[in-house]
């Protein structure tokens, strides 16, 4: 791959160049919501993809800010057809996140009053002192 990185970067020069490794997307994803870069180069759609399952790619931020991405090994040829996808992709996860969170907390809030009544049922089952 990093062969295919080479040989995208010599025909498309990008000027000058900052390197993130995975394990610094958020630092990537500040950076590039803050629009600190106006382009940012994946290898591929799962290298683009994974920061994004992490949580750590806010892309709607992304475009607020201006930023090109692209693919050096595009899933297919046509920019416009891979990079809606990725927005649909993405409001999607997001959505679905915002969902999972509201069900978290109706749980916890839920679980919650079970915990406060049991412990009121125990308080009133308790002998009082004296």
């Amino acid at each position: 791959m990093q062969r295919a990185m080479d040989a995208y970067l010599a025909t498309h020069p990008p000027g000058e160049l900052t390197y993130f490794l995975p394990k610094d997307d958020d630092e990537l994803n500040n950076a590039l919501s803050e629009g600190r870069f106006q382009r940012v180069i994946f290898a591929d759609w799962d290298a683009l993809m994974e920061p994004i399952w992490k949580g750590e790619a806010k892309i709607d931020a992304w475009h607020r800010a201006g930023v090109r991405i692209d693919l050096v090994t595009p899933p297919i040829d046509d920019p416009a057809a891979w990079r809606g996808l990725l927005d649909r992709t993405y409001e999607s996860l997001t959505a679905w996140r915002r969902q999972q969170a509201r069900r978290q907390t109706i749980a916890a809030v839920i679980l919650s009053a079970l915990a406060l009544a049991a412990l009121a049922i125990l308080f009133n089952l308790l002998p009082s002192p004296g």
